[in-house]
C-alpha cells in the first residue's frame, strides 16, 4: 500500500539530514527546510491557508495528550526538555475543558450524595 500523498511529501522533512557541505549528515535539518516542506503540503492539501512547523508543534502535543501517550515520550519526540515548554506548546480543546468540568461536577455530586 502507498502511503498518501501528503505523508509522502513530509517523509524525511525532519531527520536525518542528508551530507552537506556544512555537516556529515544525520542531525535535524535547518527550519528553512520545514518552512518548504509544509509549503509543499499545503499545496497538495489544498489547504488554502499556511501551515507552519510551530503550528504542527502544537498539533503535536495535543494528539498526543489526547491518545495519552506519556509526557517524557511526548518530550523525547518533540525535543521539549522540560514540562514548561510542553505546556507552552499545547492547548486545550473545549471538548478536554468540558470533560474536566464534568469530573468536578460529578465530585461534587458524590458528596452531596455522601452528605445527606
Amino acid at each position: 500500500m502507498r502511503a498518501p500523498g501528503w505523508a509522502r511529501a513530509v517523509r524525511g522533512a525532519l531527520f536525518p539530514a542528508p551530507p552537506s557541505k556544512w555537516n556529515a549528515g544525520g542531525g535535524h535539518r535547518s527550519p528553512s527546510c520545514l518552512d518548504k516542506m509544509f509549503d509543499e503540503l499545503g499545496k497538495r492539501l489544498e489547504l488554502g491557508y499556511e501551515i507552519t512547523p510551530r503550528c504542527m508543534r502544537r498539533t503535536y502535543q495535543d494528539l498526543c495528550r489526547a491518545a495519552q501517550v506519556s509526557d517524557i515520550a511526548t518530550r523525547s519526540v518533540s525535543g521539549h526538555a522540560t514540562e514548561e515548554m510542553q505546556r507552552h506548546y499545547s492547548t486545550v480543546s473545549a471538548d478536554e475543558q468540558r470533560a474536566g468540568l464534568a469530573k468536578v461536577i460529578d465530585l461534587a455530586f458524590e458528596r452531596e450524595k455522601r452528605a445527606a
